[in-house]
């Protein structure tokens, strides 16, 4: 994702959320406090944006006359979270906004972002998500190793050490390109206000779904 992809992406996404609600997390909030502490930005350029925030009333419906929604999740029985995952038809950009579980909201710290104050993620509750991801790392359950750079990155800014992680628990994420596949909470969620976009929209915006 460039700048000018975020640009576009932002000014499209914030007349539909409550910028007091929510904030900016994931690889883009990394990058900003990198850009603060050391000046500059990282060598990985992050792939998409990712939101946190209090609750679904953050995101109004009308967000869904700009974005195509392709996951809508609300919390059920057992799964006690939210997802909204949103793709920007113009800067081709996917955002994930999820719940805000560990109310990293109230704790998040006003930024200039594109010239307008957003609320970001501290670079602490990024540095513990971070190393909450990895502690279920496995060879049965590999994690992205963009993980590890993303918690060292932090780790060098809050001062902390993070735990070695083998090799053989490291792999890259990958993305489905199965347009007929189901997902079940979306399916429990179905809302006619975030209404489901079909999925070769997607695929073609994204490479995957």
């Amino acid at each position: 994702m460039t700048a000018e992809q975020l640009h576009i992406c932002l000014s499209r996404l914030r007349p539909h959320v409550d910028e007091s609600s929510i904030a900016i997390t994931g690889s883009v909030a990394i990058d900003l406090h990198c850009s603060k502490i050391a000046g500059a930005r990282r060598a990985r350029v992050p792939g998409d944006l990712d939101l946190v925030a209090n609750s679904l009333e953050a995101v109004a419906s009308s967000i869904t006359r700009m974005f195509l929604v392709s996951h809508f999740h609300t919390p059920q029985p057992g799964y006690a979270k939210f997802l909204i995952q949103l793709v920007d038809p113009v800067s081709r950009v996917r955002v994930d906004i999820f719940s805000d579980r560990q109310e990293c909201v109230s704790r998040a710290i006003p930024f200039v972002v594109d010239e307008s104050p957003l609320l970001v993620v501290d670079p602490l509750g990024l540095f513990e998500h971070k190393l909450a991801t990895l502690a279920h790392a496995s060879p049965e359950r590999r994690v992205d190793r963009k993980h590890v750079d993303d918690a060292l990155a932090l780790g060098a800014m809050c001062r902390r050490d993070v735990p070695t992680i083998s090799s053989d628990c490291l792999g890259h994420d990958e993305y489905s390109q199965d347009v007929v596949a189901v997902c079940p909470r979306c399916e429990v969620s179905k809302s006619s206000q975030f209404p489901l976009a079909r999925k070769e929209e997607i695929l073609a915006l994204l490479g995957y779904v």
